[in-house]
């Protein structure tokens, strides 16, 4: 029995083209037994309904290769594992107010001026940090667990 190059089919000795692929080869060109290491798994050509296409089911294996993780609209702390709504830091945090009143002490007033633009900043949520409920840590969640 020949093996074909291109498809790893096995063959009678006497043939001169592949059944399965078409491939045809040369005499003496294919090895007659099977090499010592095994081909890689071939990826199936159309996955299961209840899979994407960017997720491969290899044939011969009973799992996916990897399933993408669960996506929450509850955020989860990465610091502490505390699950639940996330608290907004304020506005003007206490550190912003040091500045502005030293500013204001020791610059001729301009700590006014410096409250209000960080005010007019931050008065986006998006520009303001997220606050764990639990630990207090900032930024440190994710939707993905």
């Amino acid at each position: 029995m020949k093996l074909c190059e291109n498809c790893g089919a096995e063959l009678p000795d006497e043939a001169v083209q592949c059944d399965k692929c078409s491939a045809e080869f040369i005499e003496g060109s294919l090895p007659t037994e099977p090499s010592e290491y095994q081909t890689p798994p071939q990826l199936s050509q159309t996955p299961p309904p209840y899979q994407s296409a960017q997720q491969p089911q290899w044939q011969g294996q009973g799992a996916p290769m990897w399933s993408a993780p669960a996506k929450h609209d509850i955020p989860k702390c990465t610091c502490c594992g505390y699950i639940g709504p996330w608290k907004m830091e304020p506005i003007i945090r206490p550190m912003d107010w040091v500045i502005g009143i030293a500013l204001f002490i020791f610059a001729c007033g301009s700590g006014l001026i410096y409250l209000g633009v960080v005010a007019a900043i931050r008065a986006n949520q998006d520009n303001r940090a997220k606050l764990c409920a639990h630990c207090g840590a900032r930024n440190l969640f994710t939707f993905i667990y």
